[in-house]
């Protein structure tokens, strides 16, 4: 599943740690679901994007940012961001391999497909090979 993003470049909003990261969507929140639309933008995903991923509508973003598969990807995508951000310093790269990158070794799926594919454990595994020098 490749999805296409009509998000500009220069229109997302992304720190460059982690840990700002989680803050701004925390701050965004109303309650204690993450705001799709942050995450979103921060990200450069469009709502299609978000949708895709997820495996929900792509109006279920909008009209049901609580939905249980629409956390469920951020969350586990929060898991796979988290990991990588402790091996690199530049958030903003971390969220490109995130969002970006063909991995050889997942026939060339970016971590961000794999997370919608149910894979976290096996992109976290990925990241710490290479956190151990193992991959890459």
């Amino acid at each position: 599943m490749r999805t296409e993003s009509t998000v500009e470049p220069g229109q997302t909003s992304l720190p460059s740690t982690y840990d700002r990261f989680v803050k701004q969507l925390r701050q965004a929140s109303q309650s204690v679901v993450i705001s799709p639309r942050v995450f979103q933008k921060a990200m450069a995903f469009s709502q299609g994007d978000i949708a895709a991923l997820a495996h929900v509508h792509r109006v279920t973003v909008s009209r049901s940012p609580e939905n249980p598969q629409i956390q469920g990807f951020m969350r586990e995508a929060l898991r796979v961001l988290s990991n990588a951000a402790q091996i690199h310093d530049d958030f903003r790269e971390v969220a490109f391999w995130f969002r970006n990158e063909p991995l050889s070794a997942f026939g060339h799926k970016t971590p961000a497909e794999l997370v919608s594919e149910g894979r976290t454990d096996d992109v976290i595994a990925y990241v710490q090979s290479l956190d151990a020098g193992v991959s890459g």
